[in-house]
């Protein structure tokens, strides 16, 4: 079955345990990916995100928070 065209939803990643590996896993593959074109959302406590990202260059992009708050990115 050939998929429709349209615009792509995003993929949405759960943090899951903020003390666990999740938030390492998914800010690796985030860092490997040659061109993401589907848009990425990540559901977490952006400051976990973003103390995680240190070690991993350009894996966090700018970012915005459902409340307006912005962040810089990684």
């Amino acid at each position: 079955m050939k998929a429709a065209a349209g615009p792509c939803l995003p993929v949405v990643v759960s943090m899951g345990d903020p003390t666990g590996i999740g938030p390492e896993v998914t800010l690796r593959a985030l860092a490997q990916r040659p061109r993401l074109t589907t848009p990425v959302v990540l559901v977490g406590d952006p400051g976990v995100y973003e103390a995680t990202a240190l070690p991993f260059p350009g894996a966090l992009p700018a970012w915005k928070d459902l409340y307006g708050k912005e962040g810089r990115g990684r």
